[in-house]
Protein backbone atom coordinates (compact mmCIF):
# COMPACT_ATOMS: atom_id res chain seq x y z
CA UNK A 1 0.00 0.00 0.00
CA UNK A 2 1.12 3.39 -1.22
CA UNK A 3 1.75 5.38 1.54
CA UNK A 4 0.81 9.59 1.30
CA UNK A 5 2.59 12.29 3.73
CA UNK A 6 1.29 15.68 3.91
CA UNK A 7 4.18 18.55 4.43
CA UNK A 8 3.60 21.16 7.09
CA UNK A 9 5.52 24.20 7.57
CA UNK A 10 4.15 26.21 10.79
CA UNK A 11 4.86 28.61 13.45
CA UNK A 12 2.50 29.16 16.84
CA UNK A 13 2.28 32.03 19.26
CA UNK A 14 0.65 31.70 22.08
CA UNK A 15 -0.16 34.36 24.43
CA UNK A 16 -1.72 34.72 28.24
CA UNK A 17 -3.89 37.83 28.76
CA UNK A 18 -4.58 39.80 31.38
CA UNK A 19 -7.79 41.55 32.57
CA UNK A 20 -7.49 44.30 29.38
CA UNK A 21 -6.80 41.97 26.98
CA UNK A 22 -2.92 42.51 27.00
CA UNK A 23 -0.83 40.01 26.95
CA UNK A 24 1.50 38.87 30.27
CA UNK A 25 3.47 36.23 29.10
CA UNK A 26 3.96 34.79 25.50
CA UNK A 27 5.82 31.74 23.95
CA UNK A 28 6.36 31.46 20.32
CA UNK A 29 8.17 28.79 18.00
CA UNK A 30 9.85 28.56 14.86
CA UNK A 31 9.03 28.18 11.34
CA UNK A 32 8.78 24.42 11.59
CA UNK A 33 8.52 21.71 8.92
CA UNK A 34 7.01 17.99 9.73
CA UNK A 35 5.59 15.22 7.53
CA UNK A 36 2.82 13.31 8.41
CA UNK A 37 1.22 10.53 7.21
CA UNK A 38 -2.63 10.90 6.77
CA UNK A 39 -4.54 10.79 10.37
CA UNK A 40 -0.89 10.93 12.04
CA UNK A 41 -0.56 13.14 15.50
CA UNK A 42 1.90 14.79 16.53
CA UNK A 43 2.58 17.31 19.11
CA UNK A 44 3.63 20.89 17.62
CA UNK A 45 3.98 22.44 20.71
CA UNK A 46 4.45 21.98 24.51
CA UNK A 47 3.29 24.94 26.75
CA UNK A 48 5.49 26.76 29.24
CA UNK A 49 3.60 26.35 32.59
CA UNK A 50 3.92 30.50 33.03
CA UNK A 51 0.86 30.46 30.34
CA UNK A 52 -2.98 30.71 32.06
CA UNK A 53 -6.19 31.31 30.49
CA UNK A 54 -7.59 33.50 28.78
CA UNK A 55 -5.20 32.14 25.88
CA UNK A 56 -4.58 34.41 22.24
CA UNK A 57 -3.66 31.19 20.00
CA UNK A 58 -2.11 32.18 16.60
CA UNK A 59 -1.17 29.70 14.20
CA UNK A 60 0.39 29.86 10.82
CA UNK A 61 0.28 26.68 8.85
CA UNK A 62 1.35 25.61 4.84
CA UNK A 63 0.25 22.17 3.99
CA UNK A 64 1.39 20.68 0.57
CA UNK A 65 -0.30 17.38 -0.15
CA UNK A 66 1.32 14.49 -1.71
CA UNK A 67 0.60 15.20 -5.07
CA UNK A 68 2.58 18.70 -4.88
CA UNK A 69 5.59 17.38 -2.78
CA UNK A 70 8.37 16.62 -5.10
CA UNK A 71 11.51 14.41 -3.55
CA UNK A 72 14.19 17.10 -4.38
CA UNK A 73 12.50 19.57 -2.55
CA UNK A 74 11.70 17.30 0.78
CA UNK A 75 14.30 15.41 2.22
CA UNK A 76 12.18 14.79 4.86
CA UNK A 77 10.18 12.24 2.86
CA UNK A 78 11.61 9.10 2.69
CA UNK A 79 12.97 7.32 -0.57
CA UNK A 80 11.18 4.20 -0.13
CA UNK A 81 7.59 6.56 -0.90
CA UNK A 82 6.32 6.51 -4.49
CA UNK A 83 5.52 10.13 -5.57
CA UNK A 84 3.97 11.14 -8.81
CA UNK A 85 6.55 13.09 -9.79
CA UNK A 86 8.85 9.89 -10.11
CA UNK A 87 7.84 8.37 -13.07
CA UNK A 88 8.26 12.56 -14.75
CA UNK A 89 11.19 13.63 -15.46
CA UNK A 90 10.36 16.95 -15.70
CA UNK A 91 7.35 18.75 -14.67
CA UNK A 92 6.16 20.19 -18.27
CA UNK A 93 3.87 22.61 -16.76
CA UNK A 94 6.36 24.32 -15.33
CA UNK A 95 8.88 24.52 -18.04
CA UNK A 96 6.42 25.41 -21.13
CA UNK A 97 5.33 29.08 -21.23
CA UNK A 98 1.74 29.57 -22.66
CA UNK A 99 0.32 32.12 -24.65
CA UNK A 100 -0.82 34.39 -22.04
CA UNK A 101 2.56 34.50 -20.07
CA UNK A 102 4.28 36.07 -23.36
CA UNK A 103 4.19 39.52 -22.05
CA UNK A 104 2.77 40.73 -25.40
Amino acid sequence: MQKFYFLLNFSITIASLNDQRQAKHTQTTDIQCVSLEKNQETPLIFMDQELSYPLYISVNLLVVSPNKIRRELTPSVPKEVKLSSDNADTDESMTKPTGSESGF
